[in-house]
């Protein structure tokens, strides 16, 4: 088939040229806007690089990081939930830190009130490694689905600090409160370091697979756990955990009550200068089954 000659005219030549010189250009673009994230940014409800948590965890999971990452959050209350995968790239030399741009613990809250298992966090490292939250605060805000902080998945080498974590007062035993939260996963080497946290069922609550599969390494070190109903620290299926340097005060409760409770916490484990008042009778440190 023979087309007219007007098919071949030289500004139809340009245009084709033209457009595929704008394509090119705009995958370049896409690309470049595509790159690793390294350095650090701003969240901020008024401004910044990302207008959420949300929207840079998003960033993360989709790019990854080449070298330290530090986001910086504007002073302000966070109304969200967010969930961390494992992010491509995160090292211990590339770690990725979210802290208080004014360095005020109590000056960014994120909060959430959840309703259902399914939905029951504020922040869920799900395999994340080396992920770092420093002088925020996390407020879960219902009254029976309370967790802050939820490990699973093997989410390891990350780092809690100089956090506020508040959720309702209860008089519910229920693992649905516990405010830093582990079940049935290796999640190891985590820090949770120099945190109030307050109330909830239990304060921290961390539990590995089995006495053959037991979570390494994690640290428990200078908190204040206030209030807490039914345990101030449960670990079990633990394997070289240090206890150091919390307080405990445990006004609720009864004789059915514990500031320190481990079983299966096997080798080397290390518990020591902790300051613990239960002010209604039960356990202060107890301790089973731990080689």
């Amino acid at each position: 088939m023979k087309f007219p000659a007007t098919y071949f005219t030289r500004p139809s030549r340009v245009f084709i040229r033209n457009g595929a010189l704008a394509l090119l250009l705009l995958i370049g673009l896409t690309f470049s806007s595509r790159a690793q994230l390294s350095g650090a940014y701003t969240i901020g409800l008024t401004g910044g690089d990302y207008a959420s948590f949300t929207e840079a965890v998003d960033t993360l999971i989709s790019q990854g990081v080449s070298g330290p990452v530090v986001f910086n959050v504007q002073d302000g209350n966070y109304n969200e939930q967010i969930t961390i995968p494992a992010i491509t790239g995160s090292s211990a030399a590339n770690t990725i830190t979210f802290q208080s741009s004014s360095l005020d613990s109590t000056a960014v809250i994120m909060f959430y009130s959840s309703t259902s298992t399914s939905d029951n966090y504020l922040v869920k490292l799900d395999g994340a490694n080396y992920i770092k939250f420093n002088l925020l605060s996390f407020s879960s805000i219902g009254t029976s689905y309370a967790r802050c902080i939820v490990f699973q998945g093997g989410a390891s080498n990350d780092t809690i600090t100089n956090c506020v974590f508040t959720t309702p007062s209860t008089t519910s035993s229920s693992t649905n409160m516990a405010i830093i939260y582990s079940y049935n996963t290796p999640d190891e080497y985590n820090v949770i370091q120099n945190n109030i946290i307050v109330n909830g069922s239990h304060g921290i609550y961390l539990r590995g697979t089995s006495t053959s599969v037991l979570a390494s390494g994690n640290v428990i070190q200078n908190n204040q756990i206030v209030d807490s109903y039914y345990y101030g620290i449960y670990l079990y299926y633990q394997d070289a955990v240090i206890i150091s340097g919390n307080t405990i005060t445990m006004s609720a409760g009864g004789s059915g009550t514990y500031g320190i409770y481990t079983r299966y916490a096997d080798y080397a484990v290390l518990i020591e200068k902790n300051t613990i008042s239960m002010l209604n009778g039960g356990y202060g440190i107890f301790v089973n089954a731990n080689d």
